[in-house]
């Protein structure tokens, strides 16, 4: 018995010791996040209570904005909410249908997100659902990941890359038996936030890297895009280590996606070059500001023959550059469909690249900094034209290509020789607003000053 009982007093006194312990720790300090997501909106298609939210099913995503649902479900535990009031949703895009199919009345929506769905899809307008809450979602530590990716050389050297267009309704990986149409040398310096695009016309008479004869350029495509992006590279005297080809159905198909691009048509024109050469029943577009969809985007990088037009092929680059130009504005505005495109792996549908994930991904990513401002050069490839035994054949004046190598070298280096002839056209920059018709006044653009971008005299 007198055993019992020192082994009993023994286990009391180490059980408080143990409390007392546990009375002494310290409580943790309070973490301070080191920043903030969203604002993310709680709606619904009335304006509920919060303490009546238990008896309603809520939509939460399981891609984007999914980092904000466990601080949300969290918050909302105080009103009785539980997994059991939650149903998953793949995307933003599946909230129209769980609403009107009664799975949800109320959703979890990113604020910024919320805009490019309003843009982009046509049966959903923010007005039509009431606020429940809104919230700030705290970040406590850095995205390793993120980190990483800004160290990618594309988001701390200049590089070139090429785009090109082929003139057919064919997957965009396709060379044999098509042209290119368009034909744009891109060179960007990431750190000031500089876009250069220098636009060739399709008859573009130089020398095939490939092959050592010169020809057009828009046939080089049948070597490979390889051939395209190296015979611009070795004439313009520069690397281009990337390329990206589209195709007519693969360009109508990425703007439908985005839901298609604002473009400041610059004339009122019939658009009869779609991706089905529909001369019979053109589209109609009026002179200004609006929407423009998969075709009739596609309409406008095409046309060069209709009534009026400045300069045919010439006028035609310069409205595939205002296309470019806005198509940079769009995923600027909202960089999260260029993450919808690359997490579901559609890019590929729209798009053929040799880029890598990593370097598609650290692209992505940079976008986002263009919201603090960019600037772009639209530079024009001039041609001399001639018949050469039946065909049209574009010749380029040394000059023109001088001063594309100029501003080529202004990009990858941030200086200018001085002495260079052609000194004050490479420090001219120029953003092209399309091709207008002689009763329009011709081209239509605006004209800066590059010195004040790269800090030079």
């Amino acid at each position: 018995m007198k055993k019992l009982l020192i082994v009993i007093l023994s286990l009391l006194l180490l059980v408080g010791c143990t409390a007392k312990k546990e009375e002494e720790v310290p409580e943790e300090e309070a973490v301070e996040p080191i920043g903030y997501k969203g604002p993310y909106y709680l709606k619904g298609t009335s304006k509920f209570e919060l303490e009546d939210l238990k008896n309603h099913k809520i939509g939460l995503t399981e891609y984007f904005g999914s980092e904000a649902n466990e601080f949300v479900l969290k918050d909302l535990e105080q009103y009785g909410v539980s997994e059991d009031n939650i149903v998953y949703m793949f995307s933003y895009n599946d909230i129209i249908d769980n609403i009107n199919g009664k799975n949800i009345d109320c959703f979890l929506i990113d604020s910024e997100l919320e805009g490019a769905i309003n843009d982009f899809r046509d049966n959903y307008n923010p007005d039509d659902y009431k606020l429940i809450k809104s919230y700030d979602v705290p970040v406590y530590e850095v995205d390793e990941y993120e980190e990483e990716l800004k160290e990618n050389y594309l988001l701390n050297h200049p590089f070139a890359i090429m785009l090109t267009g082929v003139d057919e309704s064919v997957p965009p990986t396709t060379t044999s038996g098509v042209r290119t149409d368009v034909n744009i040398l891109m060179v960007v310096e990431p750190e000031l936030h500089h876009v250069l695009t220098i636009s060739f016309p399709r008859d573009s008479y130089m020398r095939s890297s490939m092959y050592g004869y010169y020809d057009k350029m828009n046939a080089f495509v049948q070597h490979g895009i390889e051939d395209t992006k190296d015979s611009v590279g070795e004439t313009l005297g520069v690397e281009v280590p990337y390329f990206m080809q589209t195709s007519f159905s693969s360009f109508v198909n990425l703007i439908n996606f985005i839901g298609g691009l604002w473009v400041h048509v610059p004339y009122d024109v019939y658009m009869d070059q779609d991706s089905t050469r529909n001369v019979g029943q053109p589209y109609e577009v009026d002179k200004g500001y609006q929407k423009l969809y998969g075709e009739w985007a596609l309409a406008l990088a095409r046309n060069r023959k209709y009534a009026g037009l400045v300069g045919g092929d010439y006028g035609r680059i310069r409205n595939q550059a205002l296309l470019v130009n806005e198509l940079i504005a769009r995923l600027t505005q909202y960089p999260t469909l260029l993450k919808y495109l690359y997490m579901l792996h559609i890019y590929q549908d729209y798009v053929y690249t040799n880029l890598e994930s990593w370097d598609i991904e650290a692209l992505i990513n940079y976008i986002e900094e263009f919201k603090e401002g960019y600037t772009i050069d639209n530079y024009f490839i001039e041609n001399v034209g001639d018949t050469v035994n039946g065909s049209f054949v574009g010749y380029m004046p040394q000059y023109t290509l001088d001063i594309a190598k100029g501003k080529i070298d202004l990009v990858m280096n941030k200086k200018i020789d001085p002495n260079n002839p052609y000194y004050e056209e490479i420090l001219k920059g120029y953003v092209s607003g399309g091709a207008g018709t002689s009763a329009d006044g011709g081209y239509i653009g605006e004209e800066y000053d590059l010195r004040k971008v790269f800090n030079v005299k």
